[in-house]
């Protein structure tokens, strides 16, 4: 019989603004209903699920064209942050369902806060994320979350961050599909891209070790966030912005677990699953395979 583990925490944040195409807002509830639950309890965790934080729409506020909703996106993730932070504080872990992936905002927030800013950042995604206002080409700010939390565009510290997370501990995973500008910014920042080429040659059991090194050095917390667009999407095609040449399953799922077993983990969030582009609930599916197969590699990190 497995011991008992720490309490998870489901947060889920059902939205949709940070994007431009309609139905991430029913991600988590979607995952929930293809089995999270059931799988984590089986697998000796037990779970707590809260309230959904669901953004509030302000019909006063004028729509900036190069951050779209971004007021509204910033107070969500205010709470977001809150309840990461209130999880960790109670000892439980947070795994945060999304909703597009401008939840990553008060995610990362939530967790620097809880660890005084020693936190790095794994990041799977299809994009760089590491749009500002001033480069995106969409205003979408579910292409800005990186930039916004390590301080790329000075007009937005976002919620009440005392300071910037180091772009320099940040391992995005699996992108192919970054702007121009956005390339620069990265490079300029110092944020540590792996492409699929990268994986392609190198394994993702090497991948994955270098990304903990990098963001989990010298103690650091590591948010763990997966857009599951960075899985081909012939594998999962539920998503809003499919970009092909991507992860398959067998190596996304080992990579969780190699998260999960690593130990450094404070956080985890899941995002962008689209109920309204998938297949028979399939990428929903995929997506409890992945927390479960993390959760799974902490059971053997506790042993």
């Amino acid at each position: 019989m497995k011991a008992a583990q720490q309490i998870v925490e489901i947060i889920s944040v059902p939205t949709s603004l940070g994007g431009n195409v309609k139905g991430s807002e029913l991600g988590p509830s979607a995952i929930k209903k293809a089995g999270l639950m059931d799988s984590l309890r089986e697998i000796g965790f037990e779970v707590k699920e809260g309230e959904d934080i669901r953004p509030e729409i302000d019909a006063r506020c004028k729509i900036d064209p190069k951050a779209r909703h971004i007021n509204e996106i910033l107070m969500t993730d205010k709470i977001v942050a809150d309840a990461v932070h209130s999880a960790i504080k109670s000892k439980r872990f947070p795994l945060l369902l999304g909703g597009d992936h401008s939840i990553a905002i008060g995610s990362i927030v939530g967790l620097s806060r809880s660890f005084d800013n020693l936190v790095g950042i794994i990041y799977f995604d299809a994009h760089g994320d590491f749009n500002t206002p001033d480069t995106t080409p969409s205003g979408n700010v579910h292409g800005m979350p990186l930039a916004l939390v390590s301080g790329q565009y000075n007009k937005v510290l976002p919620l009440d961050m005392k300071k910037p997370i180091d772009p320099k501990n940040i391992v995005i995973i699996g992108a192919r599909d970054i702007d121009q500008e956005e390339k620069i910014l990265l490079k300029k920042a110092g944020v540590h891209v792996i492409e699929m080429a990268d994986i392609k040659t190198c394994g993702i059991k090497k991948i994955i070790a270098e990304a903990i090194e990098i963001a989990g050095k010298n103690g650091r917390r590591v948010h763990l966030s997966v857009d599951i667009d960075v899985l081909d999407p012939s594998i999962a095609s539920g998503t809003g912005t499919p970009v092909s040449d991507g992860l398959d399953l067998t190596d996304m799922k080992s990579a969780m677990s190699l998260l999960g077993a690593s130990g450094c983990v404070g956080s985890f969030e899941l995002a962008e699953v689209n109920p309204l582009k998938d297949r028979d609930d399939t990428t929903a599916s995929i997506a409890v395979q992945l927390i479960k197969s993390f959760f799974d590699g902490r059971i053997v990190y506790k042993r």
